[in-house]
């Protein structure tokens, strides 16, 4: 009896001498308090400046523009929202190689609706800290300290259209036919029609450990189908489009992110991104992306500016 207590007590005492490690390295516990599940209170203009854009098609390398650009988001009413964008191509690679060619240049005007908003229960993934260090090779390092707390995402599904005019320049090797390259540049003009849709977050928690945290943004996804019945292959009057040819249908699939919240709410949220991928006449494949700086994010009462809300919990803190 007093053995079968006595292992019993040793068995104990091991389980709980690995388990107290175990505890340690995974965080251990976080208590928290959620203060704000709020994304139906959002900004509904933003103002951003394109600190560096790209576009490139990879049938017409010429025609590769890194610039800088404005581009602006509105949504009026939860209802209906605009969409109004230009990029200049400060650095074009054709125009560097001929000074023939036309810098490229990226303009858009579009609107969309809200066709549908709700709300879904999810667990969100809301950062604690972040450490940099370095591995035994001397190789840097980052580890981020995070939990998954219960919370709301709002989603937004959005029909979209709109103008769309790109230009760029254009070379294309024809020599065995023409017996020189054609060298042009190419405007393209017509419309977007898709979908698009917003995934907002507007969560924030007070946790015992590491202060006040947050996850605050607005995930864009888009899918268009390019319709450019105007597309325009010259150079200094003299037209190639019998040669060329070009099509007048392309498509696209996106991305791009924006801040939830003002700014005295959320500190983060200045460097945002977009990216995105398709097909258009001449570029064949093409991608382009920006990484821009969002400086004005306002709730407008104009535009119909909501109000805010609470609740709490606790959670065991993971890592990755």
């Amino acid at each position: 009896m007093i053995r079968s207590c006595f292992s019993r007590f040793l068995l104990s005492g091991a389980l709980l001498a690995f388990a107290v490690p175990a505890l340690a390295q995974g965080g251990g516990q976080v208590q928290y308090k959620i203060t704000r599940d709020d994304p139906a209170t959002m900004n509904n203009f933003w103002v951003s400046i394109d600190a560096f854009y790209m576009d490139l098609g990879f049938k017409n390398i010429m025609g590769l523009g890194i610039g800088n650009g404005i581009h602006s988001t509105g949504i009026i009413k939860s209802k209906f929202g605009y969409d109004a964008m230009i990029r200049y191509g400060t650095l074009t690679l054709g125009k560097l190689a001929n000074s023939n060619f036309k810098s490229a240049y990226h303009v858009e005007l579009g609107g969309f609706f809200n066709l549908r908003d709700y709300n879904k229960a999810r667990n969100l993934r809301v950062v604690l800290k972040v450490e940099k260090g370095t591995d035994a090779l001397g190789r840097e390092t980052e580890t981020t300290t995070f939990i998954r707390v219960p919370g709301t995402e709002r989603r937004l599904m959005q029909p979209r259209a709109g103008l769309y005019l790109h230009r760029s320049p254009f070379e294309l090797d024809y020599e065995d036919l023409y017996a020189t390259d054609i060298e042009a540049n190419v405007t393209m003009a017509g419309i977007y029609v898709g979908l698009g849709s917003m995934r907002v977050h507007n969560l924030f928690i007070n946790t015992d450990k590491f202060g006040k945290c947050y996850n605050s943004g607005i995930l864009r996804l888009y899918a268009d189908a390019l319709i450019l019945p105007v597309v325009n292959v010259g150079l200094n009057g003299t037209d190639y489009n019998s040669q060329v040819k070009p099509g007048r249908i392309g498509f696209r699939v996106g991305m791009a992110s924006l801040p939830t919240d003002i700014k005295k709410n959320v500190k983060r949220g200045l460097l945002n991104f977009s990216a995105e991928v398709g097909m258009r006449p001449l570029d064949g494949l093409f991608v382009g992306g920006s990484m821009y700086l969002t400086i004005v994010r306002k709730q407008l009462k104009a535009f119909g500016a909501k109000e805010s809300s609470t609740a709490p919990g606790g959670q065991p803190v993971e890592k990755e």
